[in-house]
């Protein structure tokens, strides 16, 4: 079905597609008619005796519930049973009798590649969704979308093979249904993600991307769409916040999350609190009044506000930190999420309790263009962030 270089099914577990006939039962796909189909399915079976292969197959079935409750693209969650993971196919839709097929291709196929082993970078495969999607906004969102939640699930087996591009009857394409969502990192062999971002190859931050960055990297034409994609980030970060905090909901293994979620890379760890807990106030954010998410007036306000300051060169620290926060609408576990540190580290630095790293300061600075440097006395009492007017 999706494999570059080949119409079968491929990969280590082994996988039957199965046809329900119209009396009920399933059969091989090749013995079903198409006017006699009534419903199409993958079976994925267990490709060894290991019990953390079990865990993976058992727990792929809730990771497509959760993936659907993060408004991930999902086509039908899968279940399990005993060994067997039943997936429903999205290259077939059955409609008034007739069965309609969606041509699917891998995206290293997408990129003329059929041997196995190739190492890509997500801007390649960004590149395959520039040129041929036609929903070009809503599919980059999903893509990077995507990126997070494997990070915060622990699902490091994200090569080209796993993401695949749909081809619809009227001529339309998109990115394909999530699929292979799985906490891989349990796997036994050792999986390594081999998909990165360009962006961060040279600060070395794969692990916890500067997701300002990998917007800008994704829509390097237009700030403005980059600063809108960020948004969107940061509000899938917060669905993501109270889906682990009801992980035990979706029926996941406590193994599952002890030995894939709890070792995840920095950046989902900060998306979280701790699996099963109810959330807790923000570290050095007050009872009350409880924290409201600013309405797009008073947002672009702040920012006008923020661009001022910054020409002026009146934007101090720490306060100048709290601003940006404050500009981009978000919480202070929401601003850590973007910025690759704790929320507790947020809190600190905002109310000058910490000292930052410069590498801190520029990560931080750089969601609006700032750069780290001393200003002179006539502007400023102390060092600060400056840097050309943000572009709104």
């Amino acid at each position: 079905m999706i494999a570059s270089g080949s119409s079968g099914l491929q990969g280590e577990w082994p996988k039957v597609a199965l046809t329900m006939a119209n009396d009920g039962l399933y059969y091989a796909d090749a013995f079903v008619q198409d006017e006699e189909a009534v419903r199409h399915v993958i079976v994925k079976l267990l490709r060894s005796r290991e019990e953390r292969d079990r865990l993976i197959l058992e727990a792929e079935a809730g990771y497509s519930v959760i993936a659907r409750e993060l408004g991930l693209k999902v086509h039908e969650p899968s279940t399990y049973t005993e060994g067997v993971l039943m997936i429903p196919r999205f290259d077939r839709k059955i409609t008034d009798g007739a069965t309609v097929r969606y041509g699917q291709e891998s995206m290293v196929s997408a990129i003329g590649v059929a041997a196995y082993g190739r190492l890509a970078n997500h801007e390649d495969y960004i590149d395959v969704l520039r040129k041929y999607s036609s929903d070009l906004y809503g599919d980059f969102a999903e893509y990077v979308k995507r990126d997070i939640a494997n990070q915060a699930f622990g699902n490091p087996d994200n090569h080209g093979r796993n993401t695949a591009i749909s081809k619809g009857p009227l001529g339309g394409v998109s990115i394909a249904p999530l699929y292979d969502f799985a906490p891989m990192r349990l796997a036994v062999e050792g999986i390594s993600r081999s998909t990165r971002w360009a962006a961060m190859r040279d600060t070395h931050r794969d692990t916890a991307p500067d997701w300002a960055e990998v917007c800008r990297a994704v829509f390097p034409e237009s700030l403005e769409i980059a600063e809108r994609l960020l948004d969107e980030i940061s509000d899938f970060c917060e669905r993501l916040i109270g889906v682990v905090n009801r992980i035990y909901e979706f029926g996941i293994p406590q193994e599952v999350v002890d030995r894939a979620m709890q070792t995840r890379p920095p950046l989902p760890r900060a998306l979280s609190a701790r699996a099963g807990e109810r959330p807790r106030r923000g570290y050095g954010e007050p009872d009350m009044p409880r924290w409201k998410k600013p309405t797009k007036e008073e947002i672009s306000v702040l920012r006008a506000r923020l661009r001022e300051k910054a020409a002026s060169g009146e934007l101090r620290f720490p306060d100048g930190v709290v601003e940006i926060r404050k500009s981009l609408g978000l919480t202070q576990e929401q601003f850590a999420t973007l910025t690759g540190v704790t929320k507790r580290q947020v809190a600190e630095i905002e109310t000058g309790k910490a000292n930052p790293t410069v590498e801190t300061l520029q990560r931080i600075g750089s969601l609006f263009g700032f750069s780290v440097g001393f200003v002179p006395r006539g502007a400023s009492e102390s060092g600060g962030l400056k840097g050309p007017a943000p572009r709104m």
